[in-house]
Order: C-alpha cells, then sequence, then structure tokens
C-alpha cells in the first residue's frame, strides 16, 4: 500500500470516516495486505468504495503531506455521552465530537 502512516489511534483520527478507517484496518491492520495481493470486496457503499487501493493511498498522502489533523471541538467521557448528544443538538460547536470510551472503566464494571 506504499509509504504507511502511523497507526491511527488518537482522538482527533477517530473522527476520520468510518468507512476509511474501517477499510484501514481490516486491509492493512488485520488482513496483512501486501502489494501484489488481490481483495475482494462485496458492496456498493462507503467501505467498498473506500476500498480500492488509490482512495486508501490518496487519504495517507494527504494526510502526510498536508499534516491533516481533524478539528476537534470537544471529547467527552464515555459516562458523559448524553452530555455529548446534548453539545451535538445545541448546534454551537465546530468541528467533530468525540466520544472517549475508557477499556479500564468497563473492564471494572
Amino acid at each position: 500500500m506504499g509509504d504507511r502512516v502511523s497507526p491511527i489511534f488518537t482522538q482527533s483520527w477517530t473522527t476520520l470516516p468510518c468507512a476509511g478507517v474501517t477499510v484501514w484496518h481490516a486491509i492493512v491492520e488485520e488482513g496483512q495486505v501486501k502489494a501484489g495481493d488481490t481483495v475482494v470486496v462485496l458492496g456498493s457503499g462507503g467501505v467498498s468504495l473506500f476500498a480500492r487501493r488509490e482512495r486508501i493511498e490518496a487519504m495517507n498522502r494527504a494526510i502526510s503531506r498536508h499534516a491533516l489533523r481533524p478539528v476537534v471541538d470537544r471529547v467527552f467521557p464515555f459516562s458523559q455521552s448524553v452530555d455529548a448528544l446534548r453539545h451535538l443538538q445545541n448546534v454551537s460547536y465546530f468541528g467533530k465530537i468525540a466520544i472517549r470510551f475508557d477499556q479500564n472503566a468497563a473492564s471494572a464494571g
């Protein structure tokens, strides 16, 4: 897939298009697809459209070349999901609203 971009795990990167991140994870991280491998993708929606190699490479080039960083208005902990929805509904935000899931809290419950 060309030069690899560092893994997408920071809070701001979680706001990238879900289809792009899904494809990246399935093909690059889990599938370990290499140049010359064949991947069959079924469907006509977001994930299957994003799965074309040139689209993933274009996304990676754009991120690297332009040092793109998604604009994040606010990050809420999962326990404040209702507050996050209220913040979304009041339409006074600029950028993405993210919800952080704390795995330590989930395993304790």
